[in-house]
Order: C-alpha cells, then structure tokens, then sequence
C-alpha cells in the first residue's frame, strides 16, 4: 500500500516509457510501420470516428424516458443514503444498488462519488 501512495509503481513506469521511447526515437528499437520499413507513399490519414446520430438521440430519448417515470424523491432520498456512506466511510455497495433500483443513472451515482473523494490521480512518482 505504501508503493501505491508514494508513487513507487508509476514512477517505475513512467520511467520504462520514457526509455522504450528513447530506443524507439534513437532508433535502438525497430518497430515495423513505425520506425522501420515505412511506406511513406502510402501513410493513410485517420478520420475521427462519427457518431450515428440517431443513436445518441435514441440514448438522450431512453436516458430522458427514465428520468421522466422515476420518483424524483426516492431516487434523491437514495442518492443521499449514498453520500452518508461515502462520507462515513462505510460500504457503498448496499445504498449504491439501491440508488440504481430505484432509477439513478450511472451519472448522478459517479457525481456523488465524485463530490465526496474527488477524482482519484495515480501519484507520478517523479
């Protein structure tokens, strides 16, 4: 556990990527397409993938359909039953199954969790 906190595995590495790239731009390390044996006549460009709009709107539909049959109420009672245990320090698992059954979305869930431990960063070790 302390290796986790102090850093010590993301800075080992942090520091195995940081040679692999050394030998790959010094040319040490050949990687086909990347360093070696490039065809540069023929480099495709990427495209970003689209999205298929009708499906967003079908998910926005879906996500806006639960919002609008579940009871509001109950599902901000849960929520804060949710937020009690995150702040005690307790087992989340219980009023987080609850929160979902009676209709929180994975949002509002993370947004609790969020609230209360703030987004979790790996120390760099450097």
């Amino acid at each position: 556990l302390e290796c986790v906190k102090s850093g010590y595995q993301q800075k080992i590495i942090h520091e195995s990527a940081w040679t692999h790239l050394q030998e790959l731009e010094s040319g040490g390390l050949s990687v086909i397409g990347i360093n070696a044996h490039v065809d540069e006549d023929n480099v495709s460009s990427t495209h970003g993938q689209k999205l298929d709009t009708d499906a967003v709107r079908g998910q926005l539909e879906s996500l806006q359909s639960l919002k609008d049959s579940r009871d509001t109420e109950r599902v901000l009672e849960a929520l804060e039953r949710l937020r009690e245990a995150c702040e005690g320090m307790q087992n989340v698992m219980e009023p987080l199954i609850h929160a979902v059954k009676e209709g929180a979305t994975v949002g509002e869930v993370n947004g609790v969790m969020k609230e209360v431990f703030g987004t979790w960063m790996a120390p760099s070790g450097v």
